[in-house]
């Protein structure tokens, strides 16, 4: 399994904050935001990873998918967090429609180890693209919450 992490100079939040920034710029008003925590009892960790990487290739396939990682919790190896960007909301239904999101959501549901949390949201019209559903996002993973460790299932550029 290719792990890579995604930390820069200026920390985890930075990262994620100006991906999704990059997305937002390419069309604001229609690009949906998707968080999504996973946390799977630790024994089915490895299994969870695996079955992730395979989602994520799929779904980076996916007609309208701006972004989509898979990140590990620090110090929490059965705590995962999806950050998706989709152009539209009718792209992100059609891609929760699709067989590959379905077979993942059944298969992951004997993983869990609590509710599957997903969370849509959509840019806000008050101020610009920082005040977009990017801050939200980025406000979410606070340092009391260590959420983004690791990519899983992207290239590493070394």
């Amino acid at each position: 399994m290719n792990i890579r992490a995604c930390w820069s100079a200026n920390g985890p939040k930075a990262n994620i904050y100006s991906a999704c920034l990059r997305a937002a710029a390419q069309s604001p008003s229609e690009n949906v935001y998707v968080v999504s925590h996973i946390d799977v009892t630790p024994d089915h960790a490895a299994d969870t990873a695996k079955l992730l990487k395979e989602f994520a290739a799929d779904s980076r396939k996916d007609t309208g998918v701006v972004r989509f990682e898979v990140m590990l919790q620090d110090g929490r190896t059965n705590h995962f967090t999806i950050v998706e960007v989709w152009r539209n909301r009718q792209a992100f239904e059609a891609h929760s429609a699709l067989d590959h999101t379905k077979k993942y959501r059944e298969q992951l549901h004997a993983y869990l180890g609590s509710p599957y949390d997903e969370r849509t949201a959509r840019a806000a019209a008050i101020g610009g693209a920082a005040n977009s559903g990017c801050s939200r996002l980025y406000s979410r993973l606070s340092p009391r919450r260590n959420a983004a460790a690791a990519s899983i299932g992207r290239p590493t550029n070394s």
